[in-house]
């Protein structure tokens, strides 16, 4: 996990946009069935390479984050706290939403504010980021990293 600057650690501020209050009322709906994780997490991957140049600063972040889900939607990883896994599914759901704070179809400037939403919940999970890393590191005959999205049929 990369240190970024220019974002406080324990700055929450962009937390308390609108977008993203709405985006963990969505998370707190979706954590309720893991399959709706399951098809978020696909569709962020799918946004994640389609966008990957313009989130270059945090793509290895977001693919953790998708990792993570996505180990979690499975039932192979529990150990992270509900508050660590709804910040995580919240700025997924935020980074997936075109109309946020800064509308998405403002070429690359629309994508600030993503950034600054993944960064700020990635500094204030990191602890817990990490765990999962070690975690997966011991586990990674069971999981693959990413999945191939050549191979992924399109999200429903």
């Amino acid at each position: 996990m990369e240190k970024y600057s220019g974002t406080a650690p324990g700055s929450s501020a962009p937390l308390a946009s609108s977008a993203f209050r709405l985006a963990l009322r969505s998370a707190q709906h979706t954590l309720k069935k893991r399959r709706r994780v399951a098809k978020t997490v696909h569709r962020a991957y799918q946004q994640l390479f389609r966008r990957q140049s313009a989130l270059q600063e945090v793509y290895q972040d977001t693919a953790t984050l998708l990792r993570f889900l996505r180990a979690w939607s499975e039932g192979a990883y529990r150990q992270m706290p509900w508050s660590a896994l709804l910040l995580s599914l919240a700025a997924v759901l935020y980074f997936l939403n075109p109309l946020d704070v800064i509308p998405d179809m403002f070429a690359v400037i629309g994508y600030t504010d993503d950034v600054v939403v993944i960064v700020t919940v990635v500094n204030a999970i990191r602890k817990e980021l990490r765990a999962f890393e070690a975690w997966e590191a011991e586990h990674a005959a069971g999981l693959s990293a990413e999945p191939d999205l050549k191979r992924l049929p399109p999200a429903p």
